[in-house]
């Protein structure tokens, strides 16, 4: 049986880690045909996320150095499906469109899927107009550039193939990574589609996300590719 490792890396989200994995359409999955694990990747959380993470099943693994990218690097590692979901752990993606991600991938043959917050519907106050705005900048930025068509190219719900992420060489650890895993992805010709997506509010916790400082390297590093001086 084919198999999807969700991977959902997470410092002190005790209050909504539990919502998250709960709501994964877990016989869903299986009744389109494949297994899946939940791996949760944690960084010196204080508040008891592992521990509930554990108790509903998920898998943990414990990374001691802080970093949105190393995170995910750390769980593609020990993720054993051939297909990877990646997303948040604060809840604020719906795990409910994970098998609209898996249709869409077998129907179009896509090497990644991402899911559009722009496509779909934001609950007022998910997304702070200033994060809208570069967001809005950054995606046009892609699309110029690499002449694509998309519409949300910092969306944290996302499916590809293991193989199509061990084919990319990885290199940025910060919330940069989002960018990286994606230009490497079209600077290799994969193929890329996306689906609306509905996104919530955040419900609880400290938002990771330094917007200028994480929006500047966003920039650069679009640049760079573009110029491929990466």
């Amino acid at each position: 049986m084919k198999k999807i490792s969700i991977v959902i890396p997470v410092i002190n989200e005790a209050e909504t880690i539990g919502k998250v994995i709960t709501s994964i359409p877990k016989r869903e999955i299986q009744r389109l045909g494949y297994d899946y694990e939940i791996i949760v990747v944690n960084t010196k959380s204080t508040d008891g996320t592992p521990k509930i993470a554990r108790k509903l099943k998920a898998r943990v693994i414990e990374e001691p150095k802080r970093g949105y990218g190393r995170a995910y690097m750390t769980g593609f590692k020990a993720a054993k499906g051939q297909y990877i979901v990646m997303t948040d752990g604060d809840y604020t993606y719906r795990m409910e469109d994970i098998p609209r991600l898996i249709r869409t991938m077998e129907k179009t043959g896509a090497d990644m899927v991402l899911g559009s917050r722009f496509r779909g519907k934001m609950e007022k106050g998910a997304m702070p107009f200033i994060n809208l705005i570069g967001n809005v900048f950054l995606t046009g930025l892609v699309d110029i550039l690499f002449l694509k068509f998309l519409t949300d190219t910092h969306s944290g719900l996302r499916m590809f193939k293991k193989k199509t992420y061990n084919s990319l060489s990885m290199k940025c650890t910060g919330m940069d990574f989002a960018s990286e895993l994606l230009l490497r992805s079209i600077r290799k010709g994969l193929k890329i589609a996306e689906i609306p997506i509905n996104y919530r509010r955040r419900i609880a916790g400290k938002k990771k996300l330094k917007v200028l400082r994480d929006g500047f390297g966003h920039f650069k590093l679009i640049i760079s590719f573009r110029l491929g001086i990466e």
